[in-house]
């Protein structure tokens, strides 16, 4: 749907995000997932919320992203 928004194509708009980044737009936006699941956490958020907050369906497989991104599982992470 961005790439409709500004009246391009999927392929270009991927294209002109990773020249113009260097990263594609799904590594973008796991990182910003993963910084603000981060950030939640580390405020005293239970696991299952934040999960819920940064648009898993379930627990598991956003604990499995944050294990392979962080290398630590969340809720080792919580203070």
């Amino acid at each position: 749907s961005l790439a409709e928004t500004l009246d391009t194509n999927e392929t270009t708009l991927k294209q002109a995000f990773k020249k113009v980044t260097g990263t594609t737009i799904y590594q973008y936006y796991l990182h910003k997932q993963m910084e603000l699941a981060q950030q939640l956490l580390n405020k005293g958020h239970s696991v299952n919320d934040v999960a819920l907050k940064v648009g898993y369906s379930t627990v598991g497989h956003f604990s499995y992203r944050f294990k392979k991104y962080f290398g630590i599982s969340p809720i080792n992470l919580k203070p």
